[in-house]
């Protein structure tokens, strides 16, 4: 079976554009200007799909509607040491958090235009936040004909 990467991404994300940039429209912040994103991190399934030109039955990587973009994500602020450990493990995770947005920076600042990479090693998580009490909004899936998310 052949492994085919979709390199094609939607120029979508959060925000606006303002004379070609995106402006942070998240309303308990300052609107500031943001770089225009290159880079993309994508949450997706593979796929198999049949290559109408070969017959060949080939996996594809097929994304969400919308992608995140690195470049225009703030690092978490690292607060100061105090010795307390339950701060020092706070502070390591931000540590964490923000090496891990460097490498995926790096990483992109390495990579040809159009290409497109599948690291091994990044989880993605979802986690449903809010009140319990509330009446569940999201939509039960129903077409079972699509892959499935395994966990």
């Amino acid at each position: 079976m052949a492994i085919q990467g979709n390199a094609d991404r939607l120029d979508l994300h959060a925000g606006n554009r303002s004379n070609g940039r995106v402006v942070n429209t998240r309303s308990n912040q300052q609107q500031e200007e943001r770089p225009d994103p290159t880079l993309y991190v994508n949450v997706g399934l593979w796929v198999e799909f049949q290559d109408p030109d070969t017959g060949e039955m080939v996996e594809e990587f097929v994304s969400m509607p919308f992608g995140i973009t690195p470049e225009t994500m703030n690092r978490a602020k690292v607060p100061p040491s105090n010795g307390d450990p339950k701060r020092e493990n706070y502070r390591k995770k931000m540590q964490i958090k923000n090496h891990i947005l460097d490498q995926i920076l790096g990483i992109g600042g390495q990579m040809n235009w159009g290409s497109a990479k599948y690291p091994k090693n990044l989880s993605v998580e979802i986690r449903k936040v809010g009140d319990p009490n509330l009446q569940n909004q999201l939509p039960a899936p129903d077409d079972t004909s699509m892959p499935v998310i395994k966990f």
